[in-house]
């Protein structure tokens, strides 16, 4: 069977686009995972590497497993912080801080 220089150039232009494609995929992750759960960029192979471990650990049952995914995800999306206080001195009570945020 022949191949044509034309079809040869379809071909690798087909093949150049698919790999491509696949780049933008690993740029959406990359995204996502800094807009949702405040990953860092350089964060994201260490913690990509740790799912994959923990994938292939096959806990003994899934709702352990979403714990432990839980507390990971949680120490990026949630980092402590001191809490706000109030001009009495005072940590401000969840209803003071609904207020604060509704009059912003």
């Amino acid at each position: 069977m022949k191949i044509t220089k034309n079809e040869l150039q379809q071909i690798i232009k087909e093949e150049l686009l698919r790999e491509m494609s696949s780049f933008n995929m690993a740029e959406d992750v990359i995204e996502l995972l800094g807009s949702k759960y405040n990953i860092m960029e350089e964060d994201v192979p260490t913690m990509l590497m740790a799912m994959a471990q923990s994938l292939e650990d096959k806990p003994k049952s899934p709702a352990a497993s979403a714990a432990d995914m839980e507390r990971y995800e949680s120490d990026y999306r949630d980092p402590p912080r001191k809490p706000l206080k109030g001009k009495s001195g005072k940590p401000l009570s969840g209803a003071e801080m609904d207020k604060l945020a509704r009059d912003i």
